[in-house]
């Protein structure tokens, strides 16, 4: 959204209504997202499901920044939305299986709001990125703090406890 009035701008042909479409459709796809990789991550954990959508959002996000064909925008701005919306049942679904249920809720509680707190600060970014470096680093900076975390992920994350040699956390 940020973005749309440069896009606009180095676009003139295209129409209010039809850059909105880019982010309309990321929308659906988040929305189905949410459902089905919630599943698919309990049939691959959150190890695997957190690094692929994390490496789907950094290399959609870099991809988006050198297209200049609306198709390919739509299209990649769709499988981004695919991405991202794994992240909040993966993360959800990790907690609860680190942590006892009276913990649970104090954690999901902060986990929210670095989900809030990080999205206003992506908003300020994409702001300050699209007024000094033009729309295009808008995605660009975002992809390359993306990438390294996706390996953060993969190397340090583990669905249970049992998977990093503990105990499974009891809660009776």
């Amino acid at each position: 959204a940020v973005a749309q009035p440069l896009i606009l701008r180095e676009f003139p042909d295209w129409t209010g209504a039809k850059i909105g479409s880019i982010p309309s459709t990321y929308a659906a796809v988040y929305a189905v997202g949410q459902i089905v990789n919630g599943t698919l991550g309990e049939r691959f954990g959150a190890r695997r499901m957190m690094t692929c959508a994390l490496l789907i959002a950094a290399l959609t996000n870099l991809l988006f920044a050198m297209t200049s064909s609306f198709e390919m925008m739509r299209l990649l701005w769709a499988v981004n939305g695919w991405g991202q919306s794994a992240g909040w049942a993966l993360m959800v679904h990790t907690i609860a299986n680190w942590n006892r249920s009276e913990r649970r809720g104090f954690l999901i509680g902060r986990l929210s709001t670095c989900y809030q707190v990080g999205n206003v600060l992506s908003w300020v970014l994409a702001g300050y990125l699209c007024e000094w470096w033009g729309w295009r680093a808008a995605f660009l900076v975002p992809s390359l703090f993306v990438f390294p975390m996706a390996l953060v992920f993969f190397l340090f994350l583990r669905d249970t406890p049992q998977q990093a040699g503990f105990a499974r956390v009891r809660d009776d």
